[in-house]
């Protein structure tokens, strides 16, 4: 065992491995700066508790600090007070939010389909 890296076992050791496979991020463009951003696939969970704690009780800047804590921009990062300054469309940041906490279950394109098929299904 190095000094750097615990072995884990058990329950341990497989949710290391789930983070170890699930380390690669996804690449999408934001809809209004066209600005390329990086998504962890795997987020740790202490950064939504630090996110909390920053944010005392607003839950909006809450899930903005956890934004911007766990994206990149281009390779760089933002910060809160970039956030604040103005830097960040609001359109932008809503969806990074609906990115990082969103079901995963497909881009908006694709449940727009889904949507609209089921209307037409009803519809009939």
């Amino acid at each position: 065992m190095s000094d750097t890296k615990k072995d884990f076992t058990g329950v341990r050791a497989k949710l290391k491995k789930y983070a170890d496979d699930h380390s690669a991020p996804k690449t999408k463009t934001l809809p209004q700066s066209g600005i390329s951003v990086a998504i962890p696939t795997f987020i740790n969970h202490g950064l939504w508790m630090a996110a909390q704690r920053q944010a005392q009780g607003d839950v909006a800047k809450a899930q903005a600090a956890f934004v911007i804590s766990a994206v990149t921009f281009e390779g760089e990062k933002l910060t809160m007070a970039d956030v604040q300054a103005g830097l960040l469309d609001a359109k932008d940041m809503l969806f990074l939010i609906g990115e990082v906490f969103g079901d995963g279950d497909g881009d908006v394109e694709e449940k727009k389909t889904e949507t609209l098929a089921a209307e037409a299904i009803l519809a009939d």
